[in-house]
């Protein structure tokens, strides 16, 4: 798939269906480990030898899922966050956007940068001034916040050109385009339709019409943030 679109570089966040078993992830670091990096499901207990092994692997990130019922949740964080500071790590967060508007002071209090999955699963009927938005601007602005532009068919099924969420995803890159990525979401959980990913990378055109922040986004940004060699 990345072959067929053009990427040479890309982040594994490690799957929900294996809970905190890495292995899958591991095995793909291992193969490849100039090409990946990954993002973690860890138990909040995890011991520092361990955070250094995944570390030495590849691992830039640990992911807290919101949505659904895992290990790791939000009263963890000020005693997990410190540790993945030391290690140059961040925190993904998947949300639903009133749960964003929440928990997002709780957020920028960490000593770790923050990224928003999927637009924050915000959807259209949520109209152009919802809290989950607000918050989503309030992590940009104070400059420990990024934002996924990815997904746009999580909050809006159909397709291929998703204009809502672009017109989203594009008050995201204008308020910081500094801070925004793009993923694909392969392979696509529980989507439907499938969507097509030369389709997401369409619309990432689309969303963010200017070519230098594109540019960014798509090969910066990530370096910056998951620690790749500048290209």
């Amino acid at each position: 798939m990345h072959e067929a679109i053009g990427v040479s570089r890309a982040v594994l966040v490690a799957s929900n269906v294996y809970a905190e078993d890495l292995r899958a992830t591991e095995d793909a670091l291992r193969a490849h480990p100039e090409r990946f990096r990954g993002v973690a499901l860890i138990r909040p207990d995890v011991a520092d030898s361990e955070l250094d092994r995944l570390h030495a692997l590849g691992f830039r990130a640990v992911r807290i899922n919101l949505v659904l019922e895992g290990a790791l949740r939000m009263e963890h964080l000020p005693r997990l966050a410190p540790r993945l500071a030391d290690r140059g790590w961040h925190l993904e967060v998947q949300s639903k956007p009133e749960t964003l508007d929440e928990v997002a002071d709780t957020l920028l209090a960490l000593p770790v940068d923050v990224a928003i999955d999927h637009l924050s699963l915000i959807r259209p009927e949520h109209g152009e001034n919802h809290p989950g938005i607000a918050a989503v601007l309030k992590l940009l602005d104070r400059g420990r916040g990024w934002a996924k532009l990815s997904g746009p068919y999580v909050g809006e099924p159909g397709g291929p050109r998703f204009p809502r969420a672009a017109l989203l995803a594009r008050r995201f890159a204008a308020a910081a385009p500094e801070r925004c990525l793009w993923g694909s979401n392969w392979p696509h959980p529980q989507a439907v339709p499938m969507p097509d990913d030369g389709d997401l990378v369409d619309w990432l055109a689309e969303a963010v019409p200017d070519a230098i922040a594109r540019s960014r986004i798509l090969v910066d940004n990530p370096a910056r943030l998951f620690g790749f060699p500048r290209p």
